[in-house]
């Protein structure tokens, strides 16, 4: 029986150790998706024609790569609840923002590539968009 338990343990740590690779916001590098990572900072810059939004997010990936978070603009006091999933290099996320600032949801469909994540974005208020964003330095 320990002899069983040993073979699982060095399978598990080997494993562990090996990680199977998928995107992750924290740093937007490759790592071990069985780990739980820790907060990161992210600078979204949105752009909607001529018009054009900072956001500032705070991001937390779950080891099966729920997202959750806030996101919070440049102009205004108003914080936006983040809820969103990471797979593979491919990331989505809605950012809601409700009383008693103006009710506004933000969609994010977009792919980590490198140290950003450029993709898509849909407001409720502001329209159809594009967006690039990148962690903190």
């Amino acid at each position: 029986m320990n002899k069983t338990r040993r073979i699982i343990a060095s399978i598990v740590i080997a494993a562990s150790m090996l990680g199977v690779l998928g995107a992750t916001v924290a740093g937007a590098q490759s790592q071990p998706a069985h780990k739980a990572y820790t907060v990161s900072n992210w600078h979204f810059n949105l752009a909607f024609g001529h018009a054009k939004r900072l956001w500032d997010a705070e991001l937390k990936q779950a080891s099966n790569g729920i997202l959750r978070g806030t996101a919070d603009p440049n102009v205004g006091d108003c914080r936006a609840k983040v809820t969103g999933r990471v797979s593979g290099s491919a990331i989505r996320m809605t950012w809601r923002m409700s009383a008693p600032c103006k009710a506004e949801t933000v969609r994010i469909k977009g792919k980590i590539s490198g140290n950003q994540i450029t993709g898509t974005v849909r407001d409720s208020i502001q329209g159809v968009g594009i967006f690039v964003a990148k962690p903190d330095a």
